[in-house]
């Protein structure tokens, strides 16, 4: 880990210690925290998976309301079929923090 992410674990770890009242509201704030890190890496992965990227992936969320071509012509002018999300199920995860479904 390098030393800005460390420093960002500390700062968020002090606050998480300073507002947490028992342990149990600490566990529960580091799963929700851990929860959404893996669903961020996992939409991250499929991401570079289909080759998108930020910018692709906010114009298409501006442009959802219009049907999306079956297919993408690449810089030599043929036709590929379009990488695309087919949406999205629950999954469970076990590991030392417990079971932690993510969506």
């Amino acid at each position: 880990m390098d030393a800005t992410l460390t420093k960002k674990a500390d700062a968020l770890a002090k606050e998480f210690a300073g507002q947490a009242t028992t342990l149990e509201e600490l566990n529960d704030a580091m799963r929700a925290l851990m929860k959404t890190a893996l669903e961020s890496m996992l939409n991250t992965e499929l991401n570079v998976h289909l080759g998108r990227t930020a910018e692709a992936e906010n114009n298409q969320e501006i442009a959802a309301a219009e049907p999306a071509p079956r297919t993408d012509t690449s810089i030599d002018g043929t036709s590929k079929p379009r990488n695309r999300r087919n949406g999205t199920s629950p999954k469970t995860i076990q590991g030392d923090m417990g079971k932690l479904p993510l969506s």
